[in-house]
């Protein structure tokens, strides 16, 4: 380099004519499922929602207050750093009600929470990770304004915001019968398209559930 260096210099810097660094820069795109998490984020953040990061990690004794008849085996943590989060969650819920728990323990009577995360399952010997958009909905329906009433929210606030997310995908789905564990059975449904599987579901979060999360107000939910 000191040779090149000083053969420029005796030569001349000013004979070495002025070029412009080029390339080219292509535009970044979003994979499809991130573009998808940022279209259901949009549609709850504009509802009014707040996002909720949770573990991962499930308690046993929680999970099998929401496991139901289509539960599969959970992935067990080798090295557990506690027993209440020794495995890996399969219920979509299970990481949102931890988190409508501790907002109620802190004085925050309305709560109003959504995650778009995975659950884990073992099928055939390998671990699937399915991805879910979550909402949890505790005391009232709306923030206090001078001009409306405060009224609580209901089931019907539940399936209006899994609906609103579908629409948000150009979906519209029609009633049909849920299938997931830990709601209470009179006030529980599902969305379908078609003759196919749900693909939302919703209704009131069953007592015995809420009583392992200590939670005593009623709580609405949809996934």
């Amino acid at each position: 380099d000191d040779l090149v260096e000083e053969i420029i210099r005796v030569w001349g810097y000013d004979k070495i004519p002025s070029t412009l660094p080029g390339g080219a820069i292509s535009l970044v795109r979003l994979p499809s499922s991130l573009g998808r998490a940022q279209t259901a984020r949009a549609a709850l953040v504009g509802a009014g929602l707040l996002e909720a990061v949770p573990y991962s990690f499930s308690d046993p004794a929680r999970a099998l207050a929401l496991s139901g008849p289509e539960t599969r085996e959970a992935p067990v943590l080798l090295n557990p750093l506690r027993q209440d989060a020794s495995q890996l969650r399969q219920h979509p819920l299970e990481g949102l009600l931890g988190a409508v728990a501790e907002n109620l323990r802190h004085q925050q009577t309305n709560v109003r929470l959504f995650e778009i995360g995975r659950t884990y399952e073992r099928v055939g010997g390998e671990t699937r990770e399915p991805v879910w958009v979550a909402l949890a909905l505790a005391g009232a329906r709306r923030d206090p304004a001078w001009d409306a009433p405060d009224e609580p929210a209901d089931v019907s606030d539940a399936k209006g915001l899994a609906e609103h997310v579908l629409r948000a995908f150009g979906l519209e789905a029609e009633p049909g019968p849920g299938r997931l564990g830990g709601f209470e059975p009179d006030c529980h449904g599902a969305l379908v398209l078609g003759d196919g599987p749900p693909v939302a579901e919703f209704g009131e979060v069953a007592a015995a559930v809420r009583e392992r999360f200590g939670i005593d107000v009623p709580v609405f939910a949809a996934v």
